[in-house]
């Protein structure tokens, strides 16, 4: 419950402070009833680090009995228990009792609570009122600004963004924030004087004096655009923002020579990181990638740049990926997980560009999965692949041990635990270990009623090794339920049938198998079956 995190820090006491005691120090004595307020605000917390959640709650709703209107962190708690719950009605009601109680400390709280269930007129009125209490919040200013915009009332909006500007000063943050006020009015000439205004008192800012030129682009006033570029670019040569605003200009001018131009100069910038670099790549990537070979030199010039960015990696790998190079993407991928080994998104990556690759060998699939088995210590789908390998490799006593161990202490999602289940059950039926096999089947089914593969397993395998046949018919007549044409299954309650002495019945479900055979399906057994069926009916 990711409340409690709040909970946590939320459970603070504001009614008491401990006084260290000295010899002119006066120590106050607590009331029997805050002793008492005290004792079970404590224990509250520690219920909740007991994460005994039911009993905390009721100790911090007899807390609010105890004192509704002096306690604001106990309102406060209320209501994030209440919210959690999805109460959204009294997480209000506690919201606001907390806040009345103490503003300064749980306005923030409320407010957030309000926007978020789309109330945005109380919001005015708790920071109107909070204007007025801390004149020179300039928090509260900023959200007020936000607030305003959301109700399309930019007249407020812009009297309170110059109220931040007077605390604040005009910095980046505050001119695009004007600038977008006065687009969302309908006023281009207005927006685009607040970033001049900016730009005129802080010409070293070079990603607004770019975004200048491009907001001239956009409103086609090329000339003047192509100007101001050429004016930053001659004061800051480095300026990647604007090669990376140029791109935009000749990628739609179909521009190949001046793109490709723009993106080199972007990605020689030092002031640029490896983000805004693959970004620019990202941008350009449709464009660029019809030059496959200059595409990828840009690509292994970010990984000779950055060495031990796992990123880098990852963009090269996908393009050859992209091309089906997997020869060459494999040693990239293989550096991402020395780069980043706890990254399970780069080993299930890892996984998919061997099954990608018909080439790829056993060394490489045990390689990577003994590797990420390793490096995943808590990921079920990990054991799973190395029960399998276990098993191919004839290791059948680890693989159970193994097995038996992890998914009781292993964490993972549901699918892989059914199916290291499901696996149990066949490693054991191989070695003919019936009964451990029906109890790892069982488990399962615990968690899977209908998994159909395990229901046709243990069925055919408890019939035919003399177990009880009513419950083997049961399992199987819900697989030909749910796949009424699929042969295996239809030969295995046919099976069921004829040891049941029901001849008839299963001469018709073995027919239907016939009829629906595969030529993935196990041909020989079935007509072996049949045979059997037939000499039933013949005596």
């Amino acid at each position: 419950m990711l409340f409690l995190l709040t909970l946590s820090v939320a459970l603070q006491p504001v009614y008491a402070r401990r006084q260290k005691p000295g010899s002119d120090t006066v120590v106050p004595q607590m009331t029997q009833d805050e002793q008492r307020f005290r004792y079970y605000f404590y224990e509250a917390q520690r219920c909740f680090d007991l994460e005994q959640y039911g009993r905390a709650m009721a100790l911090m709703l007899f807390l609010n009995n105890l004192a509704p209107d002096t306690d604001a962190a106990t309102n406060s708690n209320l209501g994030n228990m209440y919210q959690a719950l999805g109460n959204t009605e009294k997480a209000l009601h506690y919201y606001r009792l907390a806040y009345m109680q103490a503003p300064i400390a749980y306005w923030r709280q409320y407010v957030s609570y309000l926007l978020q269930k789309d109330e945005p007129a109380e919001a005015v009125q708790v920071l109107e009122r909070l204007t007025k209490i801390e004149p020179k919040n300039e928090e509260v200013w900023d959200i007020l600004v936000s607030v305003y915009a959301r109700q399309e009332d930019y007249r407020k909006a812009l009297k309170a963004q110059n109220k931040v500007e007077e605390l604040q000063g005009i910095n980046a943050a505050n001119a695009t924030n004007r600038y977008r006020l006065y687009v969302a009015m309908g006023k281009p000439k207005e927006a685009i004087a607040a970033i001049e205004r900016y730009v005129e008192h802080n010409p070293e800012d070079y990603r607004m004096a770019a975004l200048r030129a491009d907001l001239y682009m956009d409103i086609r006033q090329t000339q003047k655009a192509l100007q101001l570029y050429a004016e930053e670019l001659e004061r800051h040569p480095d300026n990647a923002y604007a090669y990376l605003f140029l791109s935009h200009h000749y990628r739609e001018q179909n521009n190949v020579p001046k793109v490709i131009c723009c993106v080199e100069q972007a990605l020689r910038s030092e002031e640029w990181g490896l983000q805004e670099k693959l970004y620019l790549l990202e941008q350009n990537a449709a464009f660029l990638q019809t030059e496959g070979e200059r595409y990828e030199r840009f690509l292994l010039q970010l990984v000779d740049d950055y060495p031990l960015e796992e990123q880098a990696y990852k963009a090269l790998s996908g393009f050859y990926i992209a091309r089906k190079q997997y020869g060459k993407a494999k040693p990239l991928v293989q550096t991402m997980t020395d780069i980043n080994p706890r990254s399970k998104e780069t080993w299930h990556s890892y996984m998919a560009l061997l099954q990608a690759d018909s080439a790829s060998t056993d060394e490489e699939y045990e390689q990577v999965i003994r590797k990420a088995y390793g490096y995943q210590p808590d990921d079920l789908e990990w054991t799973w692949w190395m029960a399998r390998l276990l098993m191919i490799r004839g290791e059948t006593d680890s693989a159970i041990v193994m097995m038996q161990t992890d998914i009781r202490q292993r964490t993972g999602n549901l699918q892989y635990k059914v199916s290291l289940w499901t696996l149990l059950g066949d490693i054991f039926i191989s070695r003919e270990q019936y009964d451990e096999a029906f109890a790892a089947y069982e488990e399962t089914l615990k968690l899977s009623p209908d998994h159909i593969y395990t229901l046709n397993n243990y069925a055919y395998t408890l019939a035919v090794n003399g177990g009880d046949l009513k419950k083997a018919e049961r399992m199987s007549q819900k697989t030909i339920e749910k796949e009424p044409d699929n042969a295996t299954y239809l030969d295995t309650y046919a099976w069921i049938l004829y040891l049941q002495g029901q001849y008839r019945l299963a001469e018709f479900y073995i027919q239907r198998a016939l009829d629906n055979l595969q030529d993935t399906d196990d041909r020989e057994e079935l007509m072996e079956h049949y045979q059997q069926i037939k000499q039933a009916l013949a005596q």
